[in-house]
């Protein structure tokens, strides 16, 4: 991505399903972008059948392997969704 680019990306639905090009994506966007990414899924996952629905626990948890410290999970949770959804900070 250039200086001028603007792109951001929810984390979670795109990085479905698991395998080793989407999980892959999802690291990359992580290291290289932090300040562009949200997190997001489909919860409750409409359309797709009960007994095929992921487990939203195990994709959240991914969010470790793709942003291990904890600075870039706090910007990628809190603060970059303050900034692009316009969240007034908590008091």
């Amino acid at each position: 991505m250039g200086s001028e680019d603007r792109v951001e990306q929810s984390l979670g639905r795109p990085c479905r399903p698991m395998n080793g090009r989407s999980r892959r994506t999802c690291e990359l966007t992580s290291k290289a972008a932090p300040e562009r990414l949200v997190w997001g899924s489909d919860w409750p996952h409409p359309g797709l059948p009960d007994n095929n629905k992921p487990n939203d626990a195990l994709l959240f948890d991914l969010l470790t392997e793709w942003a291990p410290d904890e600075a870039t999970r706090n910007r990628i949770l809190v603060q970059n969704p303050e900034v692009f959804y316009g969240f007034g900070k908590p008091a």
